[in-house]
């Protein structure tokens, strides 16, 4: 899996212009930009990198040459999200840092715990965007997925507007719902997110497993 591990972080250093270009917008969004906005974007921005490893080992019959190394299906699938997460952690550790020298350079009054309070639920935030992309990204490939993720969306969407008729019809008010969440702890709730992001981890693996056990290399 080491082997695995540094072939994707060749993979990533090669599109230096966009590592570049990442990091400078970085740098410009945390003197004109929210730090919420700034962490979230830039974590996002890697999310999305770390997943384009996928397109990159299925070029040129990319998965066939994988497979005659010691490695198998399963490892490639749990290095992958492996891979995923710890970019997005890296992302969020350092864009976190960048703001709060930000901060200190414009002589921003800090306080370190609510900040980290506000933002930390983003990694299990991206851990399960990086969940819903994985398995799509594996079954359908670069083109493809874009197109079934759009259908994902759409799909999503439809979901809430008929959710949201029901809930008009049957008298159901979200906002006793919301204003529920809002008096519950912060550690619940950050217990529910991490909670949601494993199960749904866990679901994406064994989705990610199943395609590609039905691969042929």
């Amino acid at each position: 899996m080491a082997g695995l591990f540094q072939k994707d972080i060749r993979l990533i250093l090669q599109n230096k212009q966009a590592i570049l270009l990442f990091a400078f917008l970085a740098v410009f969004f945390c003197f004109t930009q929210q730090s919420t906005f700034v962490i979230s974007y830039l974590s996002f921005l890697c999310t999305i990198l770390t997943i384009s490893t996928i397109s990159y080992d299925e070029n040129d019959n990319g998965y066939a040459f994988l497979m005659t190394l010691p490695v198998n299906y399963k490892e490639y699938v749990y290095e992958k999200y492996l891979f995923c997460i710890m970019g997005g952690v890296l992302s969020w550790g350092f864009s976190v840092a960048l703001c709060f020298i930000a901060d200190i350079i414009r002589n921003v009054p800090l306080v370190l715990g609510e900040e980290l309070m506000e933002v930390f639920p983003l990694i299990p935030a991206f851990a399960i965007i990086a969940s819903i992309f994985i398995p799509f990204q594996l079954k359908f490939g670069g083109e493809k997925s874009r197109i079934a993720m759009v259908g994902l969306c759409g799909a999503v969407v439809a979901i809430f507007f008929l959710a949201d008729k029901v809930m008009e019809k049957t008298n159901i008010s979200i906002n006793g719902f919301v204003s529920k969440l809002n008096n519950m702890p912060y550690a619940v709730i950050l217990l529910i997110i991490v909670a949601v992001a494993v199960v749904i981890m866990a679901a994406s693996i064994g989705c990610s497993l199943a395609i590609m056990k039905k691969k042929e290399y």
